[in-house]
């Protein structure tokens, strides 16, 4: 013969510490911070940016969209395109893009695009319509056409790279504004549409 089980009273049945309203506010809450943490990641290591002229013709055009990820610019090499602030005088360098992003929006910083001609301690020569790296002609496919040479020499100092358009005849570049400083580079371009 098999005994009853006695009636269940509320001290055998506890009520839940957390309530069901609680459990869904934290939930909220965790996917908050998820996309937080993914969004601090992201933009930790990558970054976006719209080529702003047609400086990088034909290889870029004025309003492509560009993904890149956080290079230390003495990782950087001939013929990288990167991206940077030109006037920007920082005291360190750009670690992530959100600082760039902040520049970018609220200090007016203006984003440049360009392609990594010279490394520092190169000698650079714009002769006969084209550009000799330490003596050595560089004839490259990604330029749009001749380039209008100046004749001048430019030698790329310590922590500095010298970055030229590939749209040579229209390019704002190392070639007026001079060789920029390691700080101001936050990317190495990854992609673009």
């Amino acid at each position: 013969m098999m005994k009853t089980p006695a009636a269940m009273t509320e001290e055998m049945n506890p009520k839940p510490v957390i309530s069901q309203k609680t459990y869904k506010l934290l939930d909220i809450f965790a996917c908050i911070l998820a996309f937080l943490a993914a969004f601090v990641l992201f933009f930790g290591n990558f970054g976006m940016a719209v080529v702003p002229s047609p400086s990088m013709y034909p290889t870029l055009e004025a309003g492509s969209k560009l993904f890149h990820f956080n290079s230390p610019a003495d990782k950087l090499n001939y013929d990288d395109i990167v991206v940077f602030f030109p006037n920007a005088e920082l005291v360190e360098p750009l670690t992530n893009d959100l600082k760039a992003m902040y520049l970018n929006a609220v200090e007016k910083e203006v984003i440049y695009v360009k392609r990594v001609i010279g490394l520092p301690g190169d000698v650079l020569e714009m002769k006969d319509g084209y550009v000799y790296r330490n003596g050595e002609k560089l004839d490259p496919e990604y330029i749009a056409e001749p380039m209008n040479t100046d004749g001048n020499t430019y030698i790329v100092p310590e922590g500095h790279l010298f970055c030229m358009g590939d749209n040579r005849n229209n390019s704002y570049d190392s070639r007026l504004i001079g060789a920029i400083p390691f700080n101001n580079f936050f990317g190495k371009v990854l992609f673009h549409s």
